[in-house]
């Protein structure tokens, strides 16, 4: 037992380390569209690693969501929602899957993911219906209509446990607005101005975080689920998209005037370019998948050292009766 429990030891401070230090292979965490390359791109959280992931098949994609090794997006112009699936590594996309195309996906712009039930929820901005939609997240039967807006609809984040949605009007009507997910109840919870794009919750804190890049009001926006302390953290024009990572306290945005991808602190402060992407491609939404920070790390690696103490002193403990 003694050489049983000492293996898993040194194991688990192996592991510890190699983690701890960043030693382990690397994989992409950030990854974002652009609009007018018509490319999905990728990088660490640093912005190393820059790798464009889809460079065919797609025109004007939007939104952007991460669930299961696999990207979820709007390739708007196109009038589909896709699915780009990652290899092992979240180094290359191995292939991309059209999930739903045709007129229940005109003007497709928003999309969120409810993984509970597995459905993704989307926001069309086509003049002809503009209005928000559920489908089932494998590409099964057909989308469904849940809201009639007709004010532009853009981003869109669910907070599935409370049975809500929120969803940004864009250009039209501006406003944050909240629904059950079933579409009923709609409140405007803040009417504004300009060009609100992305939208991103943070649950835990009732935290709406969005972005506005146009018409006098740009720059990144707070504001509480029930529509209260509104908060303009940041001015910066040409901020479009916006994904959280909650674990590190981090934003990453992405900024259409200057084609950059950075980072900042949940306040908005400490703004990091972590890439000036060549060309014009207008990069529009981001999704983030957070790395366990080192307390997390070390927590989990505590939690084993105390699973396999207590494994071992119960097994001792066997022996003496």
């Amino acid at each position: 037992m003694k050489a049983t429990l000492g293996s898993a030891l040194r194991m688990g401070l192996i592991s510890a380390a190699l983690l701890l230090s960043g030693s382990v292979a690397q994989a992409l965490d950030l990854f974002w569209t652009n609009e007018d390359t018509n490319t999905i791109q990728g990088s660490d959280l640093d912005g190393s690693n820059l790798t464009t992931l889809v460079s065919s098949g797609l025109d004007t994609p939007r939104s952007i969501a991460f669930h299961n090794d696999a990207l979820y997006f709007a390739d708007s112009a196109n009038d589909a929602i896709k699915r780009a699936d990652l290899n092992g590594t979240r180094t290359a996309v191995t292939g991309v899957t059209t999930l739903f195309s045709g007129s229940s996906v005109e003007g497709v712009s928003g999309i969120s993911i409810d993984s509970t039930n597995s459905e993704i929820y989307y926001t069309r901005d086509d003049f002809s219906s503009e209005s928000i939609w559920k489908a089932s997240l494998d590409g099964s039967g057909s989308p469904s209509q849940i809201h009639n807006d007709n004010n532009n609809p853009r981003g869109i984040a669910l907070d599935v446990a409370a049975d809500r949605m929120y969803w940004l009007r864009s250009n039209t009507a501006e406003a944050v607005l909240r629904a059950t997910l079933a579409g009923d109840s709609v409140t405007i919870l803040l009417s504004t101005s300009g060009s609100p794009k992305n939208i991103a919750l943070d649950i835990a804190n009732s935290h709406i975080y969005y972005t506005n890049n146009q018409g006098g009001s740009e720059g990144i926006y707070r504001l509480n689920f029930d529509g209260t302390g509104s908060t303009q953290l940041t001015t910066d024009t040409g901020m479009t998209g916006i994904g959280l990572d909650l674990i590190n306290n981090k934003m990453y945005l992405t900024n259409q005037d200057t084609n950059q991808i950075l980072s900042a602190n949940l306040n908005g402060g400490g703004q990091v370019v972590l890439n000036t992407l060549s060309g014009t491609p207008q990069p529009y939404d981001i999704a983030v998948v957070p790395e366990p920070s080192t307390y997390a790390l070390m927590f989990g690696f505590g939690a084993l050292l105390f699973t396999l103490t207590r494994r071992h002193l119960k097994s001792k403990a066997q022996e003496i009766v």
